[in-house]
């Protein structure tokens, strides 16, 4: 072998697609490397395959890869095979099979005839000339013993033809250089083979058939979902070449097109010879923003203006809304804006699903309604997945915008990693659709859905990427967040810190401040004119809950309250308070009494406006006080509470969501009621020990029931000494996942309870 031919750089693109798996590309990559003397380079060309298998390929081979997030298949992996520097490229499938040094000869024969642009070879169950044999069972074949066979009968046998089969194409790159990339306008159809060949053999190359070298196929047929644009592609394929179809009225309907063989055939080829550039949709490739909305129209415009100033030029809105309401007046659906109605009270995971399944973009980006966002942010998150460093990129180190008081507030990195699931905010997500299907798709629920799928996609094998995103988002806090907390003073007070009015927003900041201020956030701590809260406690025998509770009680943020704790158990727990706990009211009773009796007890002894269950074996975040008062003061309700409350099983480590429907009659749980005294004393509990709380709120006592969306901040448990059963394989319980738990719902305190 010449020293030329040595020295010459090999590029090897495998393409795999719906029908490869990681066996076929081992026997792929096995006999390259063992029929080869030449140094050479691997690229895996990965097209839409299942995500368990991408995993698979990524933890088995060391290869580069390059994946189709553009969707245009073959073509867009074979223009990134071209955009490799080399002096060869062999453009193969995965499951084919070489033997015998078939790529030394090649590049010898094409060191000899440098008027060869594209070899191809023998192989089997194809649908060319070049397919010598049709294997019911190819993987049962003794393809070798055919390697030898061909190789003594047609050793010294080429033939030119007008085009070579796509799943073997060995190309010179001084034909490269002159026809430049494929036609991306086929996307994963047929014909973009053909098209190329007949551009290369009008530069002035042959295309020659090896009929001397042999490569299997290990696989029998091809993927029918392909077919779906052979007629459209055949179509655009005759639009390029063919004089008839282009001109005449009534052009010939040709199944197969004859090429160079019909008269009619190639004109004008100048101006189809070359594409130097890749198509506009392979280097920008459609986005979809997904929106889900209700009752937010005074933010959708503004919205939209963001949308609209975006320097991604290839993009799509889609909102999901309610009713007619939710949508400002002015806002009209156009080319790159759609509208989809939801039903009534649908969760905002239906709602992201819905937009998901309706949009055609191969990337999906959270397009909140009321977030500010910079005009780069969506080209900032998609170019790490674009060039496959990721699959997923999310914002973290943002600012939080207190539109009620006009604060920005940011969060320290430990304080953030508590907050945010992988540390990244669930609404700034980004990542490829193909993670994405109706059988894996986001929960129905209106919170933490979004990280809940980005933990979901991570354990289909999707890359999280984190991206400062200080000047590229902004998450706005008003008066109706579905994730409501407490800005400045949530988990940790001592992580937040009051900052000045960022630059990148002063262009947009008169839009927030002319906003009519909704309700604020939460109660104000600080002002002593807040109503006295008793947390009230009936307990039991329950030692080993009680210090707990308390020091959940001890740990609340609001100051103006009070605890009351009733015991009627032989084991007294009235050493578990401390001195100094002036706050704390322990009334011991000499006799066995209903817990429905011992919360009569509490309330009558009660000196706060409002009352709050204080369960002894339940977790309440430092809020939790925060966030019942301020709802049932905001909607002037008589009772408040959880109708989605979390529970956590020790035993299991699972923890659940019990999803009261909404259609029925109003109800929280018990272990979350709050309600005004001046309710109790109309409508007190009845004397018995389970029940009691639903008899309370569906009593004849006329009120006004308003359950809240808090639900991050309580957490039931279940254990063998739970006085009312929960039955978790009822319809109504849902298993959530626990790192959420443990990052978002009560943290580590969860895992004290084993």
């Amino acid at each position: 072998m010449t020293t030329s031919v040595i020295n010459q750089k090999i590029v090897i693109g495998i393409y795999i697609d719906a029908l490869s798996n990681v066996k076929d590309l081992f026997k792929t990559l096995f006999f390259i490397s063992d029929n080869t003397s030449l140094e050479y380079e691997i690229i895996l060309l990965i097209d839409s395959i299942k995500p368990e298998l991408k995993r698979e390929i990524r933890n088995t081979f060391d290869f580069k890869i390059k994946t189709g997030i553009n969707l245009h298949g073959r073509t867009s992996l074979f223009n990134c095979l071209l955009d490799i520097a080399a002096d060869y490229y062999l453009f193969v499938d995965c499951g084919m099979l070489v033997g015998s040094k078939a790529l030394d000869q090649l590049v010898e024969l094409m060191e000899k005839n440098r008027d060869i642009g594209i070899i191809g070879p023998s192989t089997n169950n194809s649908w060319s000339q070049q397919s010598l044999y049709k294997d019911a069972q190819p993987e049962s074949v003794n393809w070798l013993e055919r390697v030898e066979e061909i190789k003594q009968v047609n050793s010294l046998n080429f033939q030119e033809l007008d085009s070579l089969l796509e799943s073997f194409l060995f190309i010179r790159k001084n034909a490269i250089e002159i026809v430049g990339y494929a036609d991306e306008k086929y996307a994963d159809g047929y014909y973009w083979e053909v098209d190329y060949c007949v551009r290369i053999k009008k530069a002035g190359f042959k295309l020659i058939w090896a009929k001397g070298i042999y490569v299997h196929r290990l696989f029998a047929g091809d993927d029918n979902n392909r077919n779906k644009t052979s007629v459209a592609n055949s179509n655009y394929f005759k639009e390029k070449f063919c004089v008839k179809f282009k001109l005449d009225s009534n052009p010939p309907n040709c199944d197969c097109c004859k090429g160079f063989l019909c008269e009619s055939f190639v004109v004008d080829i100048k101006n189809n010879l070359k594409i130097s550039e890749r198509t506009e949709s392979v280097k920008f490739p459609l986005v979809s923003c997904i929106m889900p909305t209700k009752n937010r129209a005074h933010f959708i415009l503004q919205s939209i203006n963001y949308f609209h100033a975006q320097d991604y030029p290839n993009k799509e809105l889609i909102i999901v809304y309610d009713a007619i309401t939710d949508l400002p007046d002015k806002l009209i659906e156009n080319k790159n804006i759609h509208l989809f109605k939801s039903e009534d009270g649908d969760s905002i995971g239906k709602k992201r699903n819905m937009a998901c399944e309706n949009s055609s973009g191969i990337i999906i980006i959270h397009w909140d309604d009321d977030d500010w966002y910079s005009a780069n942010r969506i080209s900032r998150q998609v170019q790490p997945i674009l060039e496959n460093d990721c699959d997923i990129t999310g914002l973290n180190n943002t600012l939080f915008y207190l539109n009620t008081s006009n604060e920005f507030w940011k969060c320290s990195e430990d304080l953030s990693k508590k907050m945010l699931v992988e540390n990244v905010h669930g609404g700034s997500l980004a990542y490829n659709k193909s993670f994405w299907s109706k059988a894996n798709n986001y929960p129905d629920t209106s919170l933490r859905e979004d990280a809940d799928f980005m933990l979901k996609m991570m354990r289909n094998g999707a890359r999280l990427r984190r991206i400062d995103g200080k000047e590229l988002f902004i998450y706005l806090r008003h008066g109706n967040n579905s994730w409501t907390f407490n800005t400045g003073l949530f988990l940790d007070p001592s992580g937040w810190e009051k900052v000045d009015t960022p630059d990148c927003i002063l262009e947009d900041i008169a839009f927030y401040r002319s906003m009519p201020k909704e309700k604020k956030e939460i109660c104000n701590t600080r002002n002593q004119n807040i109503p006295k809260v008793t947390c009230i406690m009936p307990t039991a025998d329950r030692r080993e809950f009680v210090p707990r509770a308390i020091e959940h009680y001890k740990n609340q943020l609001y100051k103006n309250k009070e605890l009351i704790i009733i015991d009627d158990g032989t084991d007294k727990i009235e050493d578990a308070i401390s001195k100094g706990d002036n706050d704390i009211k322990y009334v011991s009773l000499e006799k066995t009494t209903s817990i429905g009796e011992k919360r009569n007890i509490a309330c009558a002894l009660a000196s706060g406006e409002i009352i709050i269950h204080w369960d002894d074996d339940d977790w309440m975040s430092p809020s939790w006080i925060q966030y019942q008062v301020n709802t049932l003061l905001e909607e002037n309700a008589d009772v408040t509470g959880l109708d989605q409350p979390f529970f956590f099983q020790p035993k299991t480590a699972n923890l659940w969501q019990y999803n009261y429907p909404k259609s029925e009659r109003p109800w929280v749980h018990g272990g979350t009621l709050c309600y005004t005294k001046k309710l109790w004393r109309r409508n007190p509990f009845k004397a018995i020990n389970i029940g009691e709380d639903a008899r309370f709120l569906w009593s004849n006592c006329p009120k006004k029931i308003v359950p809240h969306n808090n639900v991050e901040h309580y957490v039931g448990f279940i254990h063998d000494k739970n006085v009312s059963p929960k039955n978790t394989k009822d319809s109504r319980w849902h298993v959530i996942d626990n790192e959420i738990t443990m990052r978002n719902v009560g943290g580590a305190h969860l895992f004290q309870f084993k």
